[in-house]
């Protein structure tokens, strides 16, 4: 593939889970759904978050980061040089 993405950090799986939970109602919610302002309530939720619940998130970017080691081995981040 001519781009390959990075695998998700702990906050990202944190972040995608919780617009899951959003969408299944299971997450109480009335703010704008703009970016900027969910970004600004799922990183304060995550900041809040006791050590012990980040550690599920922690071991699945552990899981998806050795799939993805394994999908594309020799994988090394190289960021795009911006034009």
């Amino acid at each position: 593939p001519d781009y390959v993405p990075r695998p998700p950090n702990p906050f990202i799986c944190f972040r995608q889970d919780w617009l899951r939970r959003l969408e299944r109602g299971e997450i109480a919610y009335s703010g704008p759904r703009d970016q900027r302002t969910m970004s600004f309530r799922i990183s304060h939720d995550w900041r809040e978050m006791p050590e012990q619940e980040k550690g599920k998130f922690r071991r699945e970017a552990l899981q998806r980061k050795k799939a993805h080691a394994a999908k594309y081995p020799g994988y090394k981040f190289a960021p795009r040089q911006k034009e």
